[in-house]
């Protein structure tokens, strides 16, 4: 398959430059609006009791108010502004889709700020309409309220953080790609000694920007895609992008160096690095398939759209850059053959050899201590504590949370399925005696079946006194249905929710994991070691972003305030997408280290010379990534900070404390035995195992041939 595939790359490198090209212009066209497309409220499991309550809520209007204003600097008892807010009042009601209209000259103290200057007034909508109709409606809305005359007006509310949601996102996303593709350019520059080979990574990764997007706009025809899948489908597609095109170009030129012509160096190169990026990507891409196992409109779309994402890259270096190659190659200089090559980590290699125990021991201390913070993690449903503070609704939010007596403790809410006086009556009485509840009242929705009690407990929303009030709360058996939400109970639902699914999303990802290591190496210990090391390198990173982020340790230098906790979903984000990219490296090395032992028989030897051959590629990938993710730490929102760095924290510890230290010092103290399968088993990877191609000797010209790099054929 990859001959032809070379055959044709090679003969017809201008059609396929232009098919992309063609392609490219599509995803610009068509991708361009995917954004819109997008859902921009995270949700877990719909089907939860928390849930239901929020659809019941929404039924009756009762819900979160979508549009709100907030007046500041005036005279509530000025006749001229109550008057104009009763005819704002009057002409959003007279509008079908509007359900409510809330101000404090109806409701009261509650829509009033404590020093009287500033007032509210909340907007609910019919969430029911179409897409473009609601758009429509929160535009008018919105029209409305900001024509009001006041000193300082603020606007925001659900659906106006949509709309801001969407800006910030492009936001941050642009000023990423604007630090990160200069920065690539000058590692790259410092890795190849080139402007042209450094330019190659950079042409396949400026073809994953609008080619991530056109996958999403595809999925938003599917299912629904949550704005959070373009971060993270961005990151991972420029990032895998530069690492595959690293790893091709490096061996093109490792292939020149050894004596080929341009046309002879990439039809090996696509033969073999083509190989080896193939099934990375599918190593890649099944670990990501856990994401699809999750509940939620978070993950699944982050992992469809990721998993595209990878095989874009994987076709884009295996196609593109080939194109590219043969066009420009003999203007691209071949290795530098002055130089030992790799002789820092052959020398490395033999230190942690001679200390295998010390150093092993060392190691996995220290990344157990780096993952110690983790053991008190906080994990919260993001609020608008997560919001960046140039968002109109964060501010609006922050003043009322400062001045407002409703605070930004939103309550427990109850549904009651009864409307006797009486009943309710002994409820109330029941939960006011609970332990942590401040105070509850009934709340009108309109609904005659039904009763809404509102009840705040003592401390924060989601705080640990609060989700006990909700274990009481459902214990109770008040002789009629109820059902609890608010937001300790969706946090109660959501986490239950999560950890549920997690257990099958885990043994996908290990079992699948274990099969294409075996089938790699042969081996049944090595997929089990490479697991263990990877858990260790990612409970690290996990420790150090609670540490960063929840205690705020790296507050002053990403420009954030902590707000003492991490993102639910954020663990598992970083988890699913990290671990498919430390496997990458791990297929790496490994497969070098397999080449050479086949050679020598010798365990100890193909470890220094597997790290010596594959120690800067894959360090030089690393930072290379690394840098990618990185650049999206200086967007604004904390959620993007917390992945970006994360996955930057990960893939740097995988690569150097990992492959470079505790790889070797592993695989030495377990020697030959890093290789032992069952008879059977090994009798069928001998049959369908995975196996590199035979290598293409060096042309008498270029006696110190580089030994090619690993590739792999079935």
């Amino acid at each position: 398959m990859f001959s032809r595939l070379a055959n044709a790359v090679v003969h017809r490198p201008k059609t396929v430059l232009a098919a992309w090209l063609a392609f490219v212009t599509i995803a610009v066209v068509f991708g361009g609006n995917a954004v819109e497309r997008f859902e921009t409220v995270a949700e877990g499991d719909t089907n939860t009791e928390s849930a239901i309550v929020d659809e019941t809520l929404a039924e009756y209007g009762a819900s979160a108010a979508d549009v709100v204003a907030l007046y500041d600097g005036i005279d509530l008892t000025n006749p001229q502004f109550a008057q104009e807010v009763r005819n704002t009042d009057d002409r959003l009601s007279r509008n079908a889709h509007v359900r409510t209209v809330l101000h404090t000259y109806d409701e009261g103290p509650l829509f009033t700020s404590i020093d009287e200057r500033a007032t509210i007034i909340s907007v609910v909508l019919d969430r029911d309409l179409p897409e473009d109709e609601f758009t429509e409606l929160v535009e008018e809305v919105e029209a409305e309220l900001r024509a009001v005359e006041a000193p300082e007006v603020l606007v925001g509310g659900i659906a106006v953080l949509d709309r801001e949601s969407v800006e910030q996102n492009e936001r941050d996303i642009q000023r990423a790609e604007l630090l990160t593709l200069p920065v690539t350019l000058i590692v790259a520059l410092f890795v190849f000694g080139g402007l042209r080979a450094a330019s190659l990574p950079l042409a396949v990764a400026s073809v994953a920007v609008p080619g991530t997007l056109f996958i999403l706009w595809g999925l938003t025809y599917v299912t629904d895609v949550q704005l959070f899948a373009l971060n993270a489908a961005t990151m991972l597609g420029i990032g895998l992008a530069v690492d595959y095109a690293l790893l091709v170009v490096y061996r093109f030129r490792e292939e020149r160096a050894a004596g080929l012509d341009v046309t002879a160096a990439t039809t090996r190169t696509v033969k073999t690095a083509g190989v080896t990026v193939l099934f990375s990507g599918i190593t890649v891409a099944l670990a990501l398939g856990g994401f699809l196992m999750m509940n939620g409109n978070v993950f699944p779309s982050i992992g469809m759209g990721a998993i595209g994402v990878v095989f874009l890259a994987m076709a884009a270096a295996i196609t593109l850059l080939p194109s590219l190659l043969m066009l420009i190659g003999e203007k691209i200089a071949p290795a530098d053959r002055t130089k030992e090559s790799g002789a820092f980590f052959g020398r490395v290699a033999r230190f942690v050899q001679r200390r295998a125990l010390l150093v092993a021991v060392v190691v996995a201390a220290g990344l157990i201590a780096l993952a110690l913070p983790f053991a008190g993690v906080r994990l919260q449903i993001p609020g608008a504590d997560q919001l960046p503070e140039s968002l109109e609704t964060r501010q609006l939010l922050d003043v009322r949370d400062e001045r407002f007596a409703i605070g930004g403790e939103e309550p427990i809410t109850v549904i009651a399925e009864t409307a006797d006086p009486a009943a309710i009556e002994t409820y109330l009485a029941t939960v006011s005696a609970t332990d942590g509840v401040l105070g509850a009242q009934v709340r009108p929705i309109g609904a005659t079946e039904l009763t809404v009690i509102d009840i705040l407990p003592d401390g924060p929303a989601q705080g640990s006194v609060a989700e006990d009030v909700v274990q009481d709360l459902r214990s109770l058996e008040p002789g009629f249905e109820t059902s609890v939400g608010g937001p300790a109970a969706m946090l109660i639902d959501q986490r239950d929710a999560l950890f549920e699914r997690t257990p099958w999303a885990l043994a996908f990802v290990i079992t699948s994991t274990i099969i294409l290591l075996f089938m790699l190496t042969g081996s049944v210990i090595m997929p089990f070691k490479a697991l263990a090391m990877n858990m260790l390198s990612l409970t690290a990173t996990f420790g150090l972003m609670v540490w960063g982020f929840q205690d705020g340790n790296l507050g002053g230098l990403l420009d954030f305030e902590t707000n003492g906790y991490i993102g639910l979903w954020n663990p598992f984000l970083l988890f699913f997408l990290a671990f498919g990219l430390s496997m990458d490296y791990e297929v790496f090395l490994l497969s070098r280290i397999k080449e050479i032992h086949d050679e020598t028989g010798d365990n100890d030897e193909a470890v220094v010379q597997g790290l010596q051959r594959t120690g800067r590629v894959i360090t030089s990938a690393a930072l290379l990534i690394a840098l990618v993710f990185g650049a999206f730490a200086t967007g604004e929102s904390i959620d993007i900070k917390v992945l970006g760095v994360g996955l930057a924290v990960a893939i740097l510890l995988d690569a150097t404390i990992v492959r470079s230290l505790f790889v070797p010092a592993a695989m030495k103290l377990m020697g030959e035995w890093n290789w032992w399968a069952p008879a059977p088993l090994r009798r069928f990877h001998d049959r369908f195992g995975l196996h590199e191609p035979p290598s293409t000797p060096a042309p008498a010209s270029a006696p110190d041939a580089i030994e090619p790099d690993h590739a792999l054929v079935v």
